[in-house]
């Protein structure tokens, strides 16, 4: 049987067919290859925004440890400065455990507000010896109880509860004044039958009397303002009992018996001096 030999066409479209199927495959090949490469490049973007996280998480909790330790280290040094007899010391063991660090912080933190309330409860006596603060039952000095022992019996003596709020020289010439002037009260000026508690011979504005004495509406006015004066007086170095005569006579005693200026210096001399010793 003879072979058919194929015709020029058939061999040329048949070469053409395999031309284009080995151009296939060598196009397929490095398009496989590129497509494995994007998926390694794909895996190593992944790698590394895991590393990132692991790094940051690994980075969060040492400063977070570190951070304890130094809030611990500054909590010893806070305490230590507050009291210098103690002496902060930790197990090594303990640093590196962070809910131990915050409970040692914490009492230490305690610890020192507790320190300076017993500063402030320090600071509170030491301004009442400056003050001089009396005692809740109105004796609370030996100066009160002078002035009690001076006045007692007497009707200045329901004001000794304000007299010892004042300074010590303006209370000494409430009480040497108002004996002078008074007799602490056994001699003073009334109103309307009712006792104007002015035991000085105070003239003011204040509702005044037929004679011009201050009436006053209590005995804690009655100390307010004169106290007040007298006080004003002693700012303006008017702080004998000679110069306080100003008390009697006002500006000047020309007018005044002599012998009369002289008595009542000597009687307020007197009871200052028993008072204010």
């Amino acid at each position: 049987m003879d072979e058919e030999i194929p015709s020029l066409r058939e061999k040329q479209s048949f070469f053409s067919h395999y031309c284009q199927k080995r151009n296939n495959r060598q196009e397929g090949g490095p398009k496989e290859e590129a497509t494995g490469k994007a998926g390694i490049g794909k895996l190593n973007k992944r790698s590394k925004i895991l590393l990132v996280v692991v790094a940051g998480l690994f980075f969060s909790v040492y400063f977070i440890r570190n951070g304890l330790f130094f809030i611990s280290a500054e909590a010893d040094l806070e305490t230590a400065s507050v009291n210098n007899d103690a002496e902060v010391v930790h197990e090594p063991s303990l640093l590196f455990d962070p809910m131990e660090r915050v409970r040692i912080s914490v009492e230490q933190l305690k610890l020192a507000k507790r320190t300076d309330q017993e500063g402030a409860n320090d600071r509170d006596k030491e301004l009442k010896k400056i003050t001089g603060e009396k005692k809740k039952d109105g004796l609370g000095s030996n100066q009160e109880q002078k002035y009690q022992s001076l006045i007692s019996g007497s009707p200045l003596e329901k004001m000794l509860p304000f007299i010892a709020k004042c300074d010590s020289e303006t209370a000494a010439y409430l009480i040497a004044i108002a004996k002078k002037e008074s007799d602490w009260g056994e001699y003073s000026p009334k109103k309307g039958g009712n006792d104007c508690f002015n035991y000085w011979g105070y003239r003011g504005d204040y509702n005044p009397t037929d004679s011009g004495y201050s009436c006053f509406d209590s005995a804690e006015q009655a100390i307010a303002v004169v106290g007040a004066r007298i006080r004003e007086l002693l700012d303006r170095r008017i702080d004998t009992p000679e110069k306080m005569v100003v008390w009697k006579c006002g500006t000047s005693c020309a007018g005044h018996d002599p012998e009369g200026v002289r008595k009542w210096i000597s009687d307020v001399a007197l009871y200052y001096g028993k008072a204010n010793s």
